[in-house]
């Protein structure tokens, strides 16, 4: 599982997520410039999966959404 965004080009293999406690996944990134940024799960190296326990998001123009992350 990793996560691409708008703050990284939505590079798909960079940003790699950890298994955690209780099934939850972590991730450090980088701090980022403040703004406003869309992202995505990228899991399995094929599925695209909005953030679901965000409820920040915007239409990706695929039928789908981007989750927003505002710093």
């Amino acid at each position: 599982v990793s996560v691409a965004g708008s703050f990284n080009q939505w590079t798909q293999d960079v940003l790699l997520l950890e298994p955690h406690l209780n099934g939850l996944w972590k991730i450090e990134i980088p701090l980022l410039k403040p703004g406003v940024y869309q992202y995505k799960f990228f899991i399995d190296e094929q599925y695209w999966k909005e953030d679901v326990e965000n409820p920040f998001r915007e239409p990706d123009g695929f039928n789908g959404f981007n989750s927003l992350l505002n710093i």
